[in-house]
């Protein structure tokens, strides 16, 4: 396969999910990134494995499972010889770091609607945010809101509920 195609598995996989986002790295995140693979490509052949692949995502600053690691060579092992390409990490990279920007906005939205409600986003907290956007809804409505999206039954939303709704994640 030439070095510069990605394999149609990926490709179609990320197609179908939906969320490949194209986001605008530094020069300093870019030298980072190129950094961090040269470093952890220990036998210098311009590939990682998967003991390099965890390490690296791990001085990265994210948690690498060896459940994920391996489905992410899995996904980019292009050669069948489980390494891949610095581009691919560096696309893999990317994309870690756009869900984990996701995940802070998420949590920072949490935050406003939880109101000091001890990690919890209830009828009180959504009723105060309606009347702050003008926003006429009953607490009927309201209720209803937290029962659809109150998965564990404890008449509240909370972070991890309040992220699926906000990333449209069905975990």
């Amino acid at each position: 396969m030439e070095r510069g195609r990605r394999p149609a598995r990926m490709t179609e996989s990320r197609a179908g999910r939906g969320k490949r986002q194209d986001l605008s790295l530094s020069e300093e995140q870019k030298v980072l990134i190129r950094e961090t693979f040269e470093l952890f490509d220990s036998d210098h052949d311009s590939l990682i494995n998967y003991d390099e692949l965890k390490v690296a995502l791990q001085a990265l600053g994210f948690d690498a499972k060896k459940h994920e690691v391996l489905n992410i060579l899995q996904a980019f092992d292009r050669e069948g010889n489980g390494k891949m390409y610095f581009q691919d990490f560096k696309d893999v990279v990317t994309e870690k770091m756009a869900e984990e920007g996701a995940m802070e906005e998420a949590e920072k939205a949490f935050r406003l609607f939880e109101g000091g409600a001890m990690g919890k986003v209830g009828l009180r907290g959504l009723r105060s945010v309606s009347q702050q956007l003008n926003e006429d809804i009953n607490d009927e409505d309201l209720q209803a809101m937290i029962d659809e999206f109150d998965k564990n039954g404890d008449g509240a939303i909370d972070l991890d509920e309040f992220r699926c709704i906000i990333l449209g994640d069905d975990t």
